[in-house]
């Protein structure tokens, strides 16, 4: 994904403004949001990375309260699968 277009996340650009420069209207947040969903859907470790990442920065606390929801259900998800239907 590195050089994939401008703002591309390949280097995990954290930081003043949060990941990719977010800003705070609507739009961007839903967009930063639907990032997040997408990033948890693909499920690779670069996509865990990249979600650890935008939940340890502080420019976007909306964005990172996101990102660290997603690694929570990541983990609840892995932690289920082991288990047996009820």
């Amino acid at each position: 994904m590195s050089g994939v277009g401008r703002g591309s996340p390949g280097r995990q650009e954290v930081g003043k403004g949060g990941v990719w420069g977010v800003r705070q209207n609507g739009f961007d947040r839903e967009l930063g949001a639907r990032a997040i969903e997408v990033l948890e859907q693909i499920g690779t470790p670069a996509a865990r990375r990249l979600r650890e990442a935008w939940a340890k920065q502080t420019g976007e606390l909306y964005l990172a309260a996101e990102a660290a929801t997603a690694l929570e259900r990541s983990r609840t998800k892995v932690e289920n699968e082991g288990t047996p239907a009820k």
